[in-house]
């Protein structure tokens, strides 16, 4: 089977789980007024619209990525070493021991190097310039196979969602990277009781009620309860920035 046949049965077997994920986000997000929304409102909307939310802006930073790598690749493909040379294996482990390490560092362990801007920087930097090497490299691959075909709108396509397929990974691997530096303008809305105990909202049940919790996120959250949207009104609300 020659690449273009490759490529056309991935396309066909991608086809329909693109047009579903599609018909999803425009049935379940309004996105005009969704991304018009303040972070209280935001707040406020469904858990599936959350969802949706989280899903649009992942392909948005994926498209981001492919913008940078794509003509990096390009400008670069005189001097990336090939990808079964050591040296790519070098900056897979390098790479990968660095993100291992920012991990655990921000699991609360080696505050000293967190609390360094010199010792945050290196790591930092070198991480990055393991990854772009590595997506160089492997963008630096595909385009090698695709120039070799024909060239046609179809296989350009096709190309263009191959790789696309292939930088999806990026923003979640940036997450640790984000916390680790603190770069994130996610923001989390909360009331307090008449305890001055902080209540984080975190999504609508219904257009009723809204789900709150001891924490900005349901997964870290101990206590939970369920307001009537009502019972806001006239509540002051507070936006505190919150990691990735």
């Amino acid at each position: 089977m020659d690449l273009d046949q490759a490529l056309n049965e991935l396309f066909k077997l991608l086809k329909i789980p693109v047009l579903a994920c599609i018909f999803f986000i425009l049935k379940n997000i309004k996105p005009v007024s969704f991304f018009s929304a303040n972070v209280v409102e935001q707040r406020l909307f469904s858990k599936e619209q959350l969802f949706g939310f989280k899903v649009i802006k992942h392909i948005l930073n994926t498209l981001f990525w492919m913008i940078v790598l794509y003509p990096a690749t390009f400008y670069l493909r005189g001097i990336i070493p090939g990808p079964n040379d050591l040296f790519s294996y070098v900056i897979v482990i390098l790479g990968g021991i660095i993100w291992g390490v920012i991990v655990i560092i921000n699991e609360g362990s080696f505050s000293k190097i967190k609390s360094s801007r010199l010792c945050k920087g290196i790591f930092v930097t070198v991480f990055m310039v393991c990854l772009i090497l590595f997506y160089t490299q492997l963008y630096n691959f595909f385009i090698d196979s695709l120039l070799s075909e024909e060239f046609n709108l179809k296989i350009l396509g096709i190309s263009m969602l191959v790789l696309f397929l292939f930088t999806l990974p990026i923003p979640f691997i940036l997450i640790p990277i984000s916390k680790f530096i603190k770069w994130s303008n996610e923001q989390s809305v909360y009331i307090e009781d008449e305890k001055k105990q902080k209540w984080y909202i975190l999504y609508s049940i219904n257009k009723e009620t809204v789900l709150l919790g001891n924490k900005h996120e349901q997964r870290l959250c101990s206590k939970t309860m369920i307001k009537r949207k009502e019972e806001l009104y006239n509540t002051p609300i507070e936006m505190v920035k919150t990691d990735n």
